[in-house]
């Protein structure tokens, strides 16, 4: 079944033919937004693509990625961009209110995966009225291994080649080759390697 496309005219959208014939799944922009999707390498039996981009923000894939469930928000002047080669089993990125995730190439994603840049309402100092949750960016570096049900806040910041244990909960720096678990994540063991 083809993507269905709700596209405002004056939304700048590319989408792979292939991708477009072939993927089940929704494509939405608005007026101002960007979406650019590039030529998967393949598609999971559920492999549905829900992609959503409000006004001023933006969503890049870049080619032969694979996903068997993946949701991509983006709202709020946020942005998400993919780097080629990672696979998705079940993940949603969410980009509001302003900064950018960004996922390098060839990182692998389980299930059961949300990554957000922000708390979606405000919180404020009670004396001054000064936000003190501002949204801020995540960046998941290259060959990076996100494990089953990890959830990823603003702030997350995970180095090249590191594995995130399942469950984990990343709000903060987990360095490179290192493999994290845990509620927050913790480093248990650095100087990994991993193998798909």
């Amino acid at each position: 079944m083809p993507l269905t496309l709700r596209l405002h005219p004056e939304a700048r959208v590319e989408i792979d033919p292939v991708l477009a014939e072939r993927v089940d799944g929704l494509v939405e922009a608005a007026a101002g937004a960007v979406i650019v999707l590039g030529r998967p390498k393949n598609f999971g039996p559920r492999g549905r693509l829900v992609v959503s981009a409000e006004a001023n923000s933006q969503i890049h894939m870049a080619p032969r990625c694979f996903f068997n469930g993946l949701t991509i928000r983006a709202a709020g002047g946020g942005a998400v961009r993919i780097g080629p080669e990672c696979t998705f089993n079940g993940a949603e990125l969410v980009a509001f209110d302003g900064p950018t995730i960004h996922v390098g190439r060839d990182c692998m994603f389980s299930s059961e995966i949300r990554v957000m840049t922000t708390d979606h309402h405000v919180i404020r100092d009670a004396a001054t009225g000064e936000c003190i949750n501002p949204p801020e960016d995540v960046v998941i570096g290259e060959h990076v291994w996100v494990g089953r049900g990890v959830q990823m806040v603003k702030g997350a910041r995970v180095g090249d080649g590191s594995v995130i244990g399942a469950r984990g909960l990343v709000s903060g720096e987990i360095p490179p080759g290192c493999l994290a678990v845990g509620v927050p994540a913790k480093v248990i063991r650095s100087g990994i390697v991993w193998e798909r």
